[in-house]
């Protein structure tokens, strides 16, 4: 049989119609549907599966009397099917989901069968600190983090699972997040254990309030729950300072795993804090709390 290529392919079944129609034929409804005979048509292709960003737009945080964007990130199969997902909470909706393409890290890990619900809510600009922060530190001030996290379990959580196809218990929810933001998530984990099981810091600002999260940490056993906590070994700008932010990682997670904690600890030589050294952890935090929750 002869080959057809490109628009010969087109030139030819036009030609096959316009035969049939001078023999009394009835046309095709559809050009395809002139295929000639011996020739197996090939079935249409599904369309491919996508992830999706929603944005639950300026959502009412009643206790911290403010409103924030909450950014939720499904995974390319969520839209073709009807199993629910493991879910993170993380810190910094803008930050990820803006210059650190969180939706592109996602997507990447979702074709290696890692995919999970994300959850990130957008800081407050000028009271991020004070909304990452439990503990006013005597320089710094601070202090509105407990009414964040208030929300955060009462106000945001409960609204993703109205909406989503979400595993709800702590087994399959974390909270995680970066610098102040890890300091927060940390806080989450110890106020709440029994919703956070999963908690990541990448390069927590744990000196804020002179440790007051570690010392936070010894006062309950933390059993059942998962701690990932990644530092850089350049991250204070100074040997001396170097050395502080490790020697503070080290405190939290002895005082973790004392406490009972699965503890899993990444230091990484030469990282800092610039964006590009945490973005290239994401993958890393994702694949951390994915093993937590399906195993």
């Amino acid at each position: 049989m002869k080959q057809f290529v490109g628009r010969a392919v087109t030139t030819a079944l036009l030609a096959l119609a316009a035969g049939a129609a001078a023999q009394g034929v009835p046309a095709p409804s559809r050009l395809e549907a002139a295929v000639p005979p011996g020739v197996r048509a090939l079935p249409s292709l599904p369309a491919p599966l996508v992830s999706r960003v929603d944005v639950l737009g300026n959502l009412d945080l009643p206790t911290l009397a403010a409103r924030r964007d909450v950014r939720v990130y499904l995974p390319p199969s969520y839209a073709g099917g009807t199993r629910r997902y493991p879910v993170l909470y993380l810190q910094d909706g803008q930050t990820l989901f803006g210059r650190w393409d969180l939706q592109n890290v996602a997507d990447t890990l979702a074709r290696s069968g890692v995919e999970l619900i994300l959850v990130a809510v957008d800081h407050g600009g000028t009271s991020r600190t004070s909304e990452y922060t439990v503990t006013p530190d005597p320089a710094r001030g601070g202090g509105a983090g407990d009414r964040y996290l208030a929300d955060l379990v009462r106000t945001v959580k409960p609204a993703v699972d109205a909406r989503y196809r979400t595993l709800a218990d702590a087994k399959h929810t974390g909270v995680a997040g970066t610098d102040l933001g890890g300091l927060i998530s940390v806080e989450a984990g110890l106020r709440y254990p029994n919703t956070f099981g999963f908690v990541g810091a990448l390069s927590p600002a744990l000196d804020w309030a002179d440790l007051s999260v570690v010392r936070e940490t010894w006062k309950a056993p933390r059993a059942g729950q998962a701690y990932y906590v990644s530092v850089g070994t350049r991250e204070g700008g100074t040997p001396d300072a170097d050395l502080a932010r490790i020697m503070d990682a080290g405190q939290l997670i002895w005082a973790l795993g004392a406490q009972g904690a699965r503890v899993g600890y990444l230091e990484i030589e030469g990282d800092g804090r610039a964006d590009t050294s945490l973005r290239g952890r994401l993958p890393g935090l994702l694949r951390g709390f994915h093993s937590f929750a399906t195993n």
